[in-house]
């Protein structure tokens, strides 16, 4: 009974304190991450808005703006990526286009801050989660795409070539674009970085590919 009174009396209190907006952004927050994030632990990234907050979970994370909460996961998500430094103003600007559980594209960017940390937090966590079904697919003897290239257990492709593992020599993941060298080729024409969903994902599949064909440490960036 005095559980029961005093619960309710406690959380007025905490939200008179905050904000009452912090307060119910915060419990839809909490409320949305249970039912479909999994993990007990969190990382926050604050907006430089008020309004605005990013809370990263083991198994996804969830997107508080004004018009309200998106939630993501690492498990079926597709994560773009444009960064862009600019040596004569000293900026670097981000810009993250990621797959929400409704199937709609969420951009990230510098409002939320700290994206230097974030962005390859996210990265990681789609990475982490989604390895185990990629590579199931390779030893099975399928192909998994990124876009327009292809990755196999023998060869690297996309719709204008293919080339052996055993045969490359560089793959270069710059900020804008992938280069594909081969042994006694020209360099081949890779995509525009941003075009390639998981670059993350894409660059540990190819280097472990790689390596197991003897081309160890020819993933770079």
């Amino acid at each position: 009974m005095i559980a029961a009174v005093l619960t309710p009396l406690a959380v007025i209190g905490y939200a008179a304190k905050t904000g009452w907006a912090d307060f119910v952004a915060m419990g839809a927050t909490v409320f949305a991450a249970l039912f479909v994030l999994t993990g007990l632990g969190s990382l926050r990234y604050r907006g430089r808005n008020r309004a605005v907050r990013l809370d990263l979970f083991e198994s996804g994370f969830v997107a508080t703006r004004g018009e309200g909460l998106r939630v993501v996961r690492y498990a079926n998500t597709a994560v773009r990526q444009r960064i862009v430094h600019y040596v004569r103003t000293n900026e670097t600007y981000y810009r993250y286009w990621v797959t929400d559980i409704n199937g709609a594209t969420l951009l990230l960017r510098e409002n939320f801050v700290d994206p230097q940390q974030w962005g390859p937090a996210i990265q990681v966590g789609v990475t982490d989660v989604q390895w185990p079904d990629v590579w199931a697919d390779l030893e099975s003897g399928r192909r998994v795409e990124f876009g327009s290239l292809w990755l196999s257990n023998t060869e690297i492709g996309s719709d204008r070539y293919s080339e052996p593992w055993a045969e490359i020599k560089q793959i270069k993941i710059a900020p804008n674009r992938i280069r594909i060298d081969v042994e006694g080729k020209p360099g081949l024409p890779g995509p525009a970085t941003e075009t390639v969903p998981n670059v993350y994902l894409f660059r540990a599949v190819a280097d472990r590919l790689c390596s197991i064909h003897g081309r160890a440490g020819v993933v770079t960036q």
